[in-house]
C-alpha cells in the first residue's frame, strides 16, 4: 500500500445523498479533498450502499423521489448508532426539523450551504470519535474488571481449597499417628508368644503316649507363659487399628460433605460416653507412657443429636493440644455434664495454660501458638466449626494458669426429636 493510499484509508468515511446531479457533484467536489466520499443518487442506492459499506457520516438531501433522505439518515442509525448524519434542504421540512430535534439527532442544515457545513461535519466527526473512543476505554475498564473480579474469584476458591487440604491433612495426622504407633507395636506384642510357641514345638516331640501329662503340662507352661495377655493386647491394637482407620473414612467423608453439601451425613442421636471412651483410647495409645488419662462422665445425660465422628474428632484435637502444650508429661480429664439445656464436654490439662492475649485469637485460622512442624493453626478452627454446625459452640474459659480448660457445649435435644437428621439439620 501507498502512502497515499494509507492516507486514504485513515480519513473519514462520508456517503453523500442527493437526486441532483450538480449537488451531489459539489458535495463530492467540496469533502474529497478531507474526506473518503461515495455518492448515491437516490435514497435507494443510499441504502444498498450503507447495508454494504460502514460510513463515519453520511450527507443527504431531505426530498428525494422514492426514499427520503430522513429514511435514509434513520435507516444509518439504526445500522450504526455512532454515524454522524447531516440533512440538507432548501424547504421547510416537517420531517427533517422532528429528525433534527430529537436528542442525538441529525443536523440540520440548509441549501446553498456555506461554511457553516464543514464547520458541522468536521466538529461532528471529531465528538464521534471522542465518544467511540471513551465507549472502548469503558469497555476496557469493565473488561480489566471482570478480568479481576474473576482472578479474585479463582484466587479464593483455590484459598478455600487450601484451607481444606491444610484441615483435612491436619485431621489425617492424629489417626495416621495412631495407626503407625499400633502397627510398630503389633511385632513388639507377637514375639512374646515365639516362646510359647517354641515350647509346644518341643513339647509335641516329646509328647509320652499318656495324653493326660502332656496336657497338664501345656496348661502349666500356658499359665507360666501369660500368652493370654499378649493375645489380648493384640486384640486390643486391632480394635485401635479399626477406630483410626473408621476416622479415617469418617474424614474423607466430610471432605465430600465439603464439595457436595447435599450429601452431608444425617445427624442421629449420640452416647456421649461412647465417644469419651474411643477419643480417649486413640489418643492414649500414642501418648499412654507420659500423660494420665481421667474421664468422667454423669449419668442420666440427656439426649445429643449430632455425628459421632465429629464429635469425637473435637475431643482428639482437644487432647492432642494439651499434650502438646504439656510437652507428654501430665494430666488430661475429660468430663461430661449437663446443664438445663445443654451438655458440655470438658477438656482440661495441667499443662501451662493459655496467656490472655492469644486466647481472643485461638479459634481464627492458621493462629498458633505452636512452632511449625507442630501445628498449621487450624486445629481449634475446624472444632469450633464442628460444634457450630451441631447448634453449639466452643470456647477456651479464661481462667489463671496453670493448667487449660476448653469447653464444647451441645444442645440437648428437645422431646419428639428424631434421630435421622432432622433434629438439628444436616451436618
Amino acid at each position: 500500500m501507498t502512502r497515499d493510499e494509507m492516507a486514504a484509508a485513515d480519513r473519514p468515511t462520508i456517503l453523500v445523498v442527493d437526486d441532483d446531479p450538480h449537488v451531489l457533484a459539489s458535495l463530492i467536489d467540496e469533502l474529497s479533498e478531507q474526506y473518503g466520499v461515495t455518492p448515491a443518487a437516490d435514497g435507494e442506492a443510499a441504502l444498498e450502499a450503507l447495508e454494504r459499506q460502514h460510513f463515519d457520516a453520511v450527507v443527504s438531501d431531505v426530498r428525494m423521489p422514492g426514499i427520503s433522505g430522513v429514511e435514509v439518515i434513520r435507516r444509518a442509525f439504526e445500522l450504526d448508532r455512532d454515524i454522524v448524519r447531516i440533512l440538507l434542504t432548501g424547504y421547510s421540512d416537517d420531517a427533517a426539523r422532528v429528525a433534527a430535534a430529537t436528542p442525538g439527532g441529525a443536523y440540520k442544515l440548509g441549501k446553498p450551504w456555506g461554511e457553516e457545513f464543514g464547520i458541522v461535519l468536521r466538529r461532528a466527526l471529531e465528538q464521534r470519535q471522542a465518544a467511540i473512543r471513551s465507549r472502548d476505554e469503558l469497555m476496557f475498564e469493565r473488561t480489566v474488571r471482570e478480568q479481576t473480579e474473576q482472578a479474585i474469584s479463582r484466587l479464593s476458591k483455590m484459598a478455600a481449597v487450601g484451607t481444606l487440604v491444610a484441615g483435612v491433612a491436619h485431621e489425617l495426622r492424629s489417626p495416621l499417628a495412631c495407626l503407625t504407633a499400633n502397627l510398630q507395636a503389633l511385632p513388639q506384642v507377637a514375639v512374646q508368644l515365639d516362646p510359647l510357641l517354641e515350647r509346644l514345638q518341643v513339647g509335641l516331640e516329646s509328647a509320652t503316649p499318656d495324653g493326660v501329662d502332656f496336657i497338664a503340662a501345656l496348661r502349666a507352661r500356658w499359665r507360666e507363659d501369660a500368652p493370654a495377655a499378649a493375645a489380648q493386647e493384640i486384640k486390643q491394637i486391632g480394635a485401635d487399628c479399626l477406630d483410626s482407620t473408621h476416622r479415617l473414612q469418617e474424614i474423607v467423608d466430610g471432605l465430600r460433605t465439603y464439595s457436595a453439601p447435599a450429601r452431608r451425613a444425617r445427624y442421629r442421636a449420640v452416647e456421649l460416653e461412647r465417644c469419651v471412651a474411643r477419643a480417649v483410647r486413640l489418643v492414649a495409645s500414642e501418648y499412654k507412657r507420659g500423660v494420665t488419662f481421667r474421664t468422667a462422665v454423669t449419668p442420666g445425660l440427656g439426649g445429643v443429636i449430632g455425628h459421632e465422628g465429629e464429635i469425637i474428632q473435637v475431643l482428639v484435637n482437644l487432647m492432642l493440644n494439651a499434650v502438646q502444650a504439656m510437652g507428654g508429661r501430665g494430666t488430661i480429664d475429660v468430663r461430661v455434664r449437663c446443664t438445663e439445656k445443654n451438655v458440655l464436654l470438658e477438656v482440661e490439662d495441667s499443662g501451662p495454660g493459655v496467656p490472655e492475649d492469644a486466647r481472643a485469637r485461638l479459634f481464627q485460622p492458621f493462629f498458633t501458638t505452636k512452632p511449625d512442624a507442630l501445628g498449621n493453626g487450624l486445629g481449634l478452627w475446624l472444632s469450633r466449626e464442628i460444634a457450630v454446625r451441631h447448634g453449639g459452640d466452643l470456647r477456651c474459659v479464661a481462667r489463671p494458669p496453670p493448667g487449660a480448660l476448653f469447653v464444647m457445649e451441645l444442645p440437648i435435644s428437645r422431646d419428639g426429636d428424631d434421630d435421622d437428621g432432622n433434629g438439628n439439620g444436616d451436618g
